[in-house]
């Protein structure tokens, strides 16, 4: 549920500022960051004057036949006709409080991704491309990344969960989405110019942005994380399942990394044989064939395996139980296990298949006039899947 959904929170001041019956808060669940800055900044006159800590909000001083703004005990009010609105929306009372919780509400309107504050200590993270199969732009990436950030500093966040929405947990890659990256700020010192650099220095800088320096910074959240997957999880799809501390799949879900077929050794986060072993990590990027859930618990790869309709159920169930725990002894014990699999030279790892693929990036640019990848690739991987599918 995005941050619009919790507006039933104004429901006392729409229903006081409100010359006539208040149309149910639900109403108003789906409205944009956009519509909720018009609803602040709308104006029948002039003489605005920004509100410093609301980005790019307005307070309306001006008097007007429809409106008008007074300031009685430190309140902002607004005094209107019963049938002023905007876009149907009801004419409302806010108090600095109202505006702050409107400012916190503009800053979580992610337009890829769901963020569901704290309850019963667990902050829930939800991929909302489900249309796309929730391929991650690098639009998604980001969003993730600063969801992941708020979850991290909110003390009522004792565990996160991580989900997608629709059939399948995640198909991979897939572009920048609307990301502009010359506005772009970056949180690691590479530079991120663009992809369209030449030579192979522009995209690493890109990939060791989104990919494996997110990633990185996932995996070493000082707070319990919980991947729920479904459906397919498709090469970057496993970037951002196993950085979580805790997978539970559904009987359905399935995980491939074919990227091999594209000429390079793997996905960014080449985590493969620390999550599967050795020889399976061989054998699934040398074949790209598809791992089931069940054989994904064999390896280790995934903790628990539930029906379709108990996968969300079992995860919250678990994270719940988790929160219940002291966050002190719960950021030890994380602590402990992952410096334990980075003595055995995990970050060292994860570097140098980073670089190799990179060299892989640079001999595709060279051999196929260009192009970052071998173009046979997604035929290849076509077949793989349309394979499963006739088997299924």
């Amino acid at each position: 549920m995005s941050g619009f959904a919790r507006l039933g929170a104004f429901a006392p001041h729409l229903s006081r500022a409100t010359q006539s019956p208040v149309t149910p808060i639900d109403r108003y669940a789906n409205l944009s960051s956009r519509a909720v800055k018009r609803a602040i900044q709308r104006t029948e006159g002039h003489n605005r004057r920004p509100y410093r800590g609301l980005s790019k909000g307005w307070i309306d001083e001006s008097l007007s036949d429809k409106g008008r703004l007074s300031e009685p005990r430190g309140q902002y009010q607004r005094h209107c006709r019963p049938d002023f609105s905007l876009e149907h929306w009801p004419c409302a009372c806010l108090t600095m409080s109202d505006i702050k919780t409107l400012e916190r509400m503009l800053m979580s309107d992610f337009k890829t991704i769901r963020y569901n504050d704290p309850v019963n200590g667990v902050a829930r993270i939800v991929l909302a491309r489900p249309e796309k199969r929730n391929a991650q732009t690098m639009e998604l990436l980001a969003e993730l990344n600063a969801a992941f950030d708020k979850a991290a500093q909110d003390p009522k966040a004792k565990v996160i969960v991580l989900a997608g929405e629709g059939r399948d947990f995640s198909s991979g890659h897939a572009g920048l989405g609307e990301l502009d990256l010359e506005t772009y700020q970056p949180t690691s010192t590479w530079p991120v110019t663009g992809f369209d650099d030449p030579g192979q220095e522009g995209p690493w800088g890109i990939e060791q942005e989104f990919y494996l320096g997110f990633c990185w910074r996932w995996r070493n959240l000082p707070k319990p994380t919980i991947a729920e997957v479904q459906g397919w999880v498709i090469a970057g799809g496993l970037m951002l399942m196993w950085p979580m501390d805790i997978i539970i799949a559904a009987e359905d879900a399935k995980f491939t990394d074919p990227v091999v077929a594209f000429g390079v050794n793997a996905v960014e986060y080449c985590a493969h044989p620390w999550e599967m072993g050795i020889r399976k990590a061989k054998e699934m990027l040398f074949t790209g064939e598809v791992m089931t859930a069940e054989e994904a618990k064999e390896v280790g790869m995934v903790n628990h395996v539930v029906a379709r309709e108990d996968l969300t159920s079992f995860t919250m169930n678990m994270a719940e139980k988790i929160a219940k725990r002291p966050s002190m002894g719960l950021k030890l014990a994380k602590e402990s296990v992952n410096q334990a699999q980075d003595a055995q030279g995990f970050w060292t790892a994860l570097q140098g298949a980073m670089s190799l693929q990179q060299l892989g990036h640079a001999h595709a640019r060279l051999k196929h006039d260009g192009m970052a990848v071998d173009p046979e690739g997604q035929k290849a991987i076509h077949e793989i899947v349309s394979a499963w599918k006739t088997k299924a």
